[in-house]
Formats: C-alpha cells, sequence, structure tokens
C-alpha cells in the first residue's frame, strides 16, 4: 500500500508545479516606467492662487506601474510638497492642518537624479496638488492620476 501511495504524490507535485511554472509564465507581466519631465517653464508661470492651478495629467496602464516626475534642477535648496484634495483645501483656505503626504525616499531620489523627484508610484488614481518651492520658481501644480486598464 506504501508504495503505491508514493508514486501518485509524486505525479501530483509534478503536476501541480508544472501548472504553476506555466501560469507563472503565461500570465505575469513586466511593470511599465514612465518618467516625465516637468519644463522650468513651466513653473515659472505657476501660481498660488486655486483659479491658475495648471493641471496635468498622467496616464498609467496598471495600479503597479511606476510614475516619476522629475522637477527641474536648481542650484539651490528645492522642496517638493504633495497634497490630496481635502489637505490642499485645508492649506488654501487657511487652515494650517493641511499636511503633505510623506514621500518615502524623496532625498534618496533627489540624490539619484540630481534634481527633485515625485514618485507616483503606489499612489492611487485621484487629483494631487504638488507644491513646488524653490529660488528661482515655485507654485502649485494639479496632477491627475489615470488608470487605464487595457
Amino acid at each position: 500500500m506504501r508504495n503505491s501511495v508514493l508514486p501518485i504524490v509524486i505525479a501530483v507535485l509534478v503536476f501541480v508545479s508544472a501548472g504553476v511554472f506555466v501560469s507563472w509564465v503565461f500570465f505575469t507581466r513586466e511593470r511599465e516606467f514612465r518618467k516625465v519631465d516637468v519644463p522650468a517653464s513651466w513653473l515659472e508661470t505657476a501660481d498660488t492662487s486655486r483659479f491658475s492651478v495648471q493641471p496635468v495629467l498622467l496616464g498609467r496602464n496598471y495600479p503597479d506601474d511606476s510614475v516619476l516626475v522629475l522637477f527641474p534642477k536648481t542650484n539651490k535648496k528645492s522642496q517638493v510638497f504633495i497634497y490630496d484634495q481635502k489637505n490642499y483645501y485645508r492649506l488654501l483656505f487657511g487652515d494650517h492642518r493641511g499636511n503633505p503626504i510623506a514621500q518615502p525616499n524623496a532625498e534618496g531620489y533627489a540624490a539619484l537624479f540630481g534634481r527633485p523627484v515625485l514618485n507616483l508610484s503606489n499612489y492611487p488614481q485621484g487629483k494631487y496638488y504638488v507644491h513646488v518651492t524653490s529660488c528661482s520658481f515655485g507654485g502649485f501644480l494639479e496632477i491627475e492620476l489615470l488608470d487605464s486598464l487595457r
């Protein structure tokens, strides 16, 4: 009895591992990487009022695709803050409880690329407001992140 069960267990393990391998080969996909450069002329015309915020539409094919927004290089210290819609309206109307969204590895990306970088890879789709502060330019940009599944 023991000799007849072992070949069945081995056969089941071989079929399951072959099925897992075949499904991994056919159903996995590579994450796309999208890099968006924001020109300095775009930021020079940005304003801090809510009526002149310039919208930027960013699309990605899948929610886990990588999206990096690179801002112009400056000689002085520049910072990039990102707000969701609720915290942006708090900030806009003078409520100081409007906190920016924490950006992990922001300093690492800035050091890697040599300029301020905003990583939108793990953000859900929606509207975000980016506040850029620098010596030569500054203001708000509205970024609308859209997911379009193929």
